[in-house]
């Protein structure tokens, strides 16, 4: 599956097994796993890769959730992860995101993000979508709030990395608050 947008200089498709190597690599880095949740490992090798890729396309087929690469247009360079679980039940999903530590500061992010929106609100129909972001990642506050999230709280010592407790906060997104006006589509 493809999610793809005019003008966009990301994409986002299904992860494959032969993606392990990449991710491996880029999700390694310390900088990288301190943004994570609390269950992403570190050191990272290349048996959690494929796992998480394995895991990621049994929640896609049954229904329980959404995780793609995240590509560069032109030379499909992957450039992270993004994603999220879903709870159709009640119509919302959360999401995440990540960057390999040289794709950082290009915007790149904020591209993948919106094609995610796009999905949950458009694809899923969902009616909430909801983020935590560990307080001290700048860059993902500016992002979630840039795309019109709002804060709605913070979880004070709720994540524990490196041997020490970070505060997380918590945005959302509701689809009448949605804003965006791409023009995606889905390739299935």
């Amino acid at each position: 599956m493809e999610v793809r947008a005019k003008g966009f200089r990301v994409y986002l498709s299904s992860l494959g097994l032969d993606d392990a190597e990449e991710i491996t690599r880029m999700a390694n880095d310390k900088e990288v796993a301190r943004g994570l949740s609390e269950g992403f490992p570190h050191p990272y090798e290349k048996r959690d890769a494929l796992s998480f890729v394995e895991a990621a396309t049994r929640q896609m087929l049954n229904g329980e959730g959404f995780h793609f690469a995240i590509r560069r247009e032109g030379d499909n360079v992957l450039l992270g992860v993004c994603g999220g679980g879903l709870k159709s039940k009640w119509k919302k999903c959360n999401i995440g995101y990540w960057l390999g530590r040289e794709h950082w500061g290009n915007g790149y992010a904020k591209e993948a993000t919106r094609l995610m929106l796009y999905f949950c609100f458009n694809e899923l129909g969902v009616n909430r979508v909801y983020a935590e972001v560990h307080d001290y990642n700048e860059r993902s506050l500016w992002l979630l709030k840039k795309l019109g999230f709002v804060e709605e709280g913070r979880n004070r010592e709720s994540s524990f990395f490196d041997g020490k407790f970070m505060d997380d906060m918590m945005f959302a997104l509701l689809k009448r608050e949605y804003s965006d006006r791409i023009s995606a589509k889905v390739i299935r």
